[in-house]
């Protein structure tokens, strides 16, 4: 998603200002194609602030983590933009962890929602069932619902698709990153909205040069 040559400098403060700016300009333009989908960034932003809603109502706002095990997808993106919408944390696992691995983290993170690929599933119930986090929402990306876990498209689109009234602030964090070492256990890294949106419009500029 880059910005057009006509894009004020402060039109975009947050990472969730990005979606809205080109929603706004460029409503029927593609914004992710997933698989055989391709998601207008219309559609994405309505997705979104239906995400935003549901999670909303599910007591998650600013500060919480989402955390995400799975791999790339539509889902993961549309999570994203939620979050940074709300003032969330965007918390990525990596699909490839052990359970007892990502145990750790969940313990570590305490994410309220935990989003996952079906083909986790297994790997997942084994982390939560060692780990003493407990995340009140469990999202299933590519699934009917399975137990606790909640169909992630069906359960999105029955929340309304208002904007949410929240808006962070540039130095808000966005995303939690675990680092890897040599020694002890990973540790995580809070990037800011800001940062993300200082290297994105470095990036862009670069490319107009």
């Amino acid at each position: 998603m880059r910005d057009g040559p006509n894009t004020p400098d402060g039109a975009i403060a947050t990472v969730g200002d990005i979606l809205t700016h080109h929603a706004r300009v460029q409503p029927d333009r593609i914004a992710l194609v997933f698989q055989d989908e391709a998601i207008t960034y219309g559609a994405l932003d309505e997705r979104v602030n239906r995400l935003a809603q549901g999670l909303r109502a599910a007591g998650v706002g600013p500060g919480d983590r989402i955390a995400h095990f799975g791999q790339n997808s539509a889902a993961y993106f549309e999570t994203l933009f939620a979050a940074a919408r709300i003032g969330a944390v965007m918390t990525g696992l990596n699909w490839r962890l052990a359970a007892a691995e990502l145990a750790t983290l969940l313990s570590d993170a305490r994410p309220p929602v935990l989003l996952f690929d079906r083909i986790f599933a297994a790997t997942v119930a084994e982390a939560l069932a060692m780990s003493d986090a407990a995340p009140r929402l469990l999202l299933v990306t590519d699934s009917d619902d399975e137990g606790r876990a909640r169909n992630f498209a069906r359960w999105r689109d029955s929340h309304t698709p208002q904007p949410p009234t929240h808006r962070p602030r540039p130095d808000d964090p966005l995303f939690l990153m675990y680092t890897s070492g040599t020694t002890g256990l990973p540790k995580g890294a809070l990037v800011s909205h800001e940062a993300v949106v200082l290297a994105r419009r470095f990036e862009n500029e670069m490319r107009a040069h």
